[in-house]
Parts: C-alpha cells; sequence; structure tokens
C-alpha cells in the first residue's frame, strides 16, 4: 500500500481552471479486469445490484487533482440485476 493509499481516498473531482483545452488520452492496459460490485436502492423500494466490468482505462494526460495523482477515463460495462422489489396488485 502506497502512502497516498494509507491517507484515504483524494478529491472527488479535478480543478480545472482557464480556457477548456483539448486533452490526450493514452490507453492503460487493464491488466486485472474485476467486476465492482455495488447495490442502488429506488425511490419505489427496488434494490438494483450493479456489476461494472472496466473494459478500457485512459490516463488523460496534463490533469491531475490536488495531489497530482493522473485523471483516468474508463469505459465499462454495467450490469443491473434485481434484487428486492415490491410486486404491484
Amino acid at each position: 500500500m502506497s502512502d497516498d493509499d494509507a491517507k484515504g481516498p483524494g478529491p472527488t473531482s479535478l480543478s480545472v481552471t482557464g480556457a477548456l483545452k483539448a486533452v490526450t488520452r493514452t490507453p492503460v492496459e487493464v491488466l486485472e479486469p474485476a467486476f465492482i460490485v455495488g447495490e442502488v436502492k429506488l425511490a419505489d423500494g427496488t434494490v438494483l445490484k450493479l456489476r461494472i466490468l472496466v473494459n478500457t482505462a485512459y490516463r488523460l494526460e496534463g490533469l491531475t487533482d490536488e495531489a497530482g495523482r493522473p485523471a483516468y477515463q474508463l469505459e465499462s460495462l454495467v450490469i443491473p440485476s434485481v434484487v428486492k422489489w415490491e410486486a404491484k396488485p
């Protein structure tokens, strides 16, 4: 575990100042594709299980957070399934 990992998660967004500019994407191979699993509860009582598979990763050149960590763009597949729902009569 790196020192950055021990400090917990970093900022959730990037600060971009000035005029928008084109960003170069550099492909980064995904070595160990893994499903990320989470649940989402909807207002009607439905609970969805989401499995997310990251297919492709790109490093966004020249964009970093306040700590200097690089920004990435991910291409992924989201696979939803219904875990719980309330049947309507």
